[in-house]
């Protein structure tokens, strides 16, 4: 697998690749994960900052470059029901059409339905799920919470319980059908 390079829209997400992912799926050398903001400073919809984000990539030798945008971010201002309506209007917006090294990828709903995809389907799972489900309080330690839960549990993400994981998978070539 050649280094591939991420863009994902905050601390937490960059944390669920970097403490589970990375390990989980042998790509700590070969794979560069970059929150677009930080300290909930959300930038995945700037395209200055975003095309800075795949140049910087792009120099130190990433030849694929993933942009994960969750389907329920809070980071813009429309409401998308439709992953493909989402990841075209991203595109667009962002101006991406020329930049073939560059493919989005839309989390649905949440990248940490990703964690809840252990243990069931999760397509679609919203943060209040995520709040009811693991009984967290805080909006402000949601993220946070959820994660350290997760990695606790030891369970494995299951990509035929989220539709989102599985292509994100298949992309990569991790998996070749979700089973």
């Amino acid at each position: 697998m050649s280094k591939v390079g991420l863009i994902v829209e905050g601390d937490s997400d960059k944390a669920f690749f970097d403490k589970y992912f990375k390990p989980r799926y042998e790509l700590t050398r070969t794979m560069k994960v970059i929150p677009s903001g930080t300290n909930k400073k959300c930038k995945i919809m700037n395209t200055k900052d975003m095309h800075k984000n795949i140049k910087s990539l792009e120099l130190k030798g990433y030849k694929d470059i993933y942009i994960l945008i969750d389907l329920d971010s809070t980071c813009k201002k429309e409401v998308y029901h439709c992953e493909i309506e989402l990841r075209d209007d991203y595109i667009a917006k962002i101006g991406l059409k020329k930049i073939t090294n560059v493919k989005v990828v839309v989390v649905s709903s949440e990248i940490e339905a990703w964690m809840l995809s252990a243990l069931k389907k999760s397509n679609k799972t919203t943060k209040q799920h995520l709040k009811k489900e693991y009984e967290v309080k805080s909006n402000d330690k949601l993220e946070e919470v959820l994660l350290q839960k997760f990695i606790a549990s030891k369970e494995d993400i299951k990509e035929k319980n989220n539709d989102s994981l599985c292509y994100f998978l298949k992309k990569l070539g991790l998996v070749k059908e979700c089973t």
